[in-house]
């Protein structure tokens, strides 16, 4: 590989579910763009495909703990919104975000801004694809 290139084939997609996941280098690990909201044309005249770099800006508790004796779901149901928004109402990766963020089953633990999106923020799973 030319010096200075970490990964020379750029991943489409990269969403990475881990603390402190949006810090660091990452996005340029999978050969992406570390800006945020990327402009499209920026891509067009790159002769390059649209891509999306998600993660965490921090740490956070994942997973399923124990609150006041029920079983704590909301990272499960955030990432889920995420997930169905996308592939149900081909939304955007932000706008699922935000969508996912304002789900009263995840009990307003997360904001649209709880995950950092690096590259084109209008990437859904069927633009030209």
């Amino acid at each position: 590989m030319p010096y200075g290139q970490t990964n020379r084939h750029s991943f489409r997609f990269v969403f990475l579910d881990g603390c402190s996941t949006a810090k660091g280098a990452l996005p340029e690990a999978f050969g992406m763009s570390h800006r945020e909201n990327v402009p499209g044309p920026d891509y067009v005249n790159a002769t390059m495909r649209y891509s999306a770099f998600v993660g965490w800006p921090e740490n956070k508790m994942i997973g399923i703990g124990i609150n006041n004796g029920q079983v704590d779901l909301n990272h499960v149901a955030f990432i889920t919104g995420i997930q169905t928004d996308m592939l149900l109402n081909g939304a955007t990766i932000k706008a699922a975000i935000q969508y996912a963020a304002g789900r009263p089953d995840t009990h307003n633990e997360f904001s649209p801004d709880s995950m950092k999106v690096y590259g084109f923020w209008g990437l859904t799973f069927g633009l030209d694809n």
